[in-house]
C-alpha cells in the first residue's frame, strides 16, 4: 500500500504536469520549446540564456518536476495535502455505504455477511465498481 507521503508527492507531481500541459496548450513556453510570438526567437528552442524570449508567454516554471524550484514544489505539495484528506474521506464514506448496503442486503435475504466465499467477492466487486465510477467522474 502506498503511504500518504508518497501519495501526496505523486498528487503534487500530477498537478504540476497537468498545469504545464494546460499552459503549453495556451501557447506558453520555456527555453525548451520555440516561441510562436517572437519573430527573432530561436525556432529550435535551444537557447541557454535564462530568458531567451521577451514575450509575455514565457514561464520558467514549465519544467519537469525534479527541476522545479523548491518553493514552487512546496506550493504543489501544500495543495495536495489540502485536497487529499477530503478525497480520502469521500472514498471512505462511499466505501462504508457500500459495506452497509451489502450487509443489509445479505441480512434481508437471510445470508451470513461474514461468509467470505460469496459475500466477500460481492463486496469487493461493489467497491471496485465504486472506484471505477469515481475515477470516471474525474475525467
Amino acid at each position: 500500500m502506498t503511504d500518504l507521503t508518497t501519495l501526496t508527492t505523486k498528487t503534487a507531481q500530477s498537478l504540476h504536469a497537468e498545469w504545464c500541459r494546460q499552459m503549453r496548450e495556451k501557447g506558453w513556453h520555456w527555453k525548451d520549446s520555440p516561441c510562436r510570438y517572437c519573430p527573432d526567437a530561436n525556432p529550435y528552442g535551444t537557447n541557454t540564456i535564462p530568458n531567451p524570449c521577451a514575450c509575455s508567454f514565457y514561464s520558467t516554471d514549465l519544467i519537469p518536476w525534479p527541476d522545479l524550484h523548491g518553493s514552487r514544489r512546496q506550493e504543489y505539495l501544500s495543495t495536495a495535502k489540502a485536497v487529499l484528506p477530503e478525497i480520502v474521506e469521500t472514498i471512505f464514506t462511499d466505501a462504508m455505504d457500500v459495506v452497509e448496503k451489502t450487509k443489509v442486503a445479505h441480512e434481508f435475504h437471510g445470508s451470513v455477511f461474514h461468509e467470505p466465499s460469496k459475500n466477500g467477492k460481492e463486496l469487493v466487486a461493489a467497491l471496485l465498481y465504486l472506484r471505477d465510477r469515481r475515477l470516471e467522474e474525474l475525467k
